[in-house]
């Protein structure tokens, strides 16, 4: 099972999520689940792309990522004054970061999605050899600001 906490942060910001991952085929639907906890927070359109997209990264780290005896994958959400910021890093080697519009086909349509969902996105190599995918959205979609 997921080891998770959320705390407070300030008056202009929402929780911080951190969950440690199985690298197991459980590991998208517990992500997805944790993600609740922002849904106070944004724009319920905002949430379900968050759902989304935090699970297509997770399944991209549990298919992709080299896991020798298991590891872990950690999934961060911060709800910021203006946006939703997610990370989910594991110990595996990572990939190129193509640039916007270009696609990024090696993981199937995980980074497509984020790609176009998100308002932006990237990939970090970490010192111990890990990668850490983020994306970042507003809290609000653009059919609320319209209206």
């Amino acid at each position: 099972m997921a080891a998770g906490t959320v705390r407070s942060r300030d008056a202009d910001s929402g929780p911080r999520l951190h969950v440690s991952l199985p690298t197991e085929p459980t590991a998208p639907r517990i992500g997805r689940r944790s993600v609740q906890v922002i849904e106070s927070f944004a724009d319920p359109e905002v949430v379900d792309d968050v759902k989304l997209l935090v699970s297509e990264l997770v399944t991209n780290s549990v298919k992709h990522a080299t896991v020798p005896g298991g590891g872990r994958i950690d999934l961060v959400v911060e709800v910021l004054e203006d946006s939703v910021l997610v990370s989910v890093r594991d110990p595996g080697g990572g990939f190129e970061h193509r640039p916007r519009g270009r696609g990024n086909r090696r993981s199937g349509w995980g980074l497509y999605l984020v790609d176009e969902i998100s308002d932006r996105w990237g990939i970090e190599r970490v010192a111990d050899g890990g990668t850490t995918v983020w994306f970042e959205m507003g809290r609000h979609s653009a059919a609320a600001s319209a209206g």
